[in-house]
């Protein structure tokens, strides 16, 4: 019967991981590939600007 490894739950998605035994898990839980992955696409999104004078545009109707 093979070892079944180190379960752990991810503290973000909830979903239930096959995790190396030799892994160190951090006290604040563990987090998974596909939810660590979100948070690095999230920090790699260009900056939305806005205007300062609060967006509004004229239209000239011609």
């Amino acid at each position: 019967m093979r070892n079944k490894g180190n379960r752990q739950t991810c503290v973000k998605c909830g979903k239930s991981w096959n995790v190396s035994s030799q892994a160190k898990i951090p006290s604040s839980g563990y987090v998974c590939p596909h939810c660590t992955g979100k948070k690095n696409r999230q920090n790699d999104r260009p900056i939305k600007r806005t205007s300062l004078s609060g967006g509004s545009r004229k239209i000239s109707h011609t």
